[in-house]
């Protein structure tokens, strides 16, 4: 009797079964579609260009800074990639964008008070403090030094914004055909600003001061003048 019961448990046991379903995925590419999962590189993809370390993302950027501002080639990329980009999933130059607004705002600071002092001594102005004349700190000059615009503007200008991978949220007026001409100079400011920054990690805060002074004011202050 025992032993017909230990031959019942036995057909009794659990039986597992590895069962394998295959199923298709369609991706979407372009305008996003409700209900549809977007293509993973499309997501890497801005303006027609492949996110990554090659010599076509870099290259603007690396003939721009020459020798003496040279970077490496992982900041380079870093410096031309948003926040908004792939979802933040890349690293972004948001960061450097911080960084180097302060030194911007410190070296519009000295070139306004450079500007303050008449024949090389401001120690005659009652208002002086230590022979230097605060009162240039706010001049229109020391304000525009550091904006959005000029910023967007000097990156443009010099070609440094050729390459560089973000997510434009269009107005609704615009089309798709518009967006590759569509630059936010908010998000495009960052470039100029991130890339002072950069330079500061990478080459000192020396470095980039005069990166700032040799190529920054120098495209920057002529467009001021002529805000004047």
């Amino acid at each position: 009797m025992q032993s017909l019961l230990r031959e019942g448990l036995k057909a009794c046991r659990p039986v597992t079964l590895n069962i394998q379903q295959a199923r298709s995925v369609v991706f979407v590419r372009g305008e996003r579609v409700r209900g549809l999962i977007r293509d993973p590189e499309d997501i890497l993809t801005s303006n027609g260009r492949r996110y990554g370390l090659n010599d076509a993302n870099l290259k603007p950027l690396k003939q721009f800074l020459g020798d003496e501002y040279k970077l490496t080639d992982k900041m380079i990329l870093q410096v031309i990639t948003h926040k908004s980009f792939a979802h933040g999933t890349r690293p972004y130059n948001e960061k450097l964008s911080i960084l180097g607004e302060e030194l911007l705002r410190l070296a519009a600071s000295k070139y306004a008070l450079a500007k303050g002092v008449v024949n090389g001594d401001a120690s005659d102005y009652k208002f002086s403090v230590g022979d230097i004349n605060f009162d240039c700190l706010g001049s229109l000059t020391h304000r525009l030094i550091v904006t959005n615009r000029l910023l967007s503007e000097y990156a443009e200008s010099q070609g440094i914004d050729k390459v560089f991978f973000c997510k434009v949220a269009l107005p609704r007026n615009y089309s798709q055909d518009q967006a590759k001409d569509y630059k936010p100079k908010a998000m495009y400011s960052t470039i100029t600003s991130s890339l002072v920054g950069a330079i500061a990690i990478q080459r000192g805060k020396n470095t980039a001061e005069k990166f700032v002074q040799e190529k920054v004011l120098a495209g920057i202050l002529p467009a001021i003048n002529e805000r004047k």
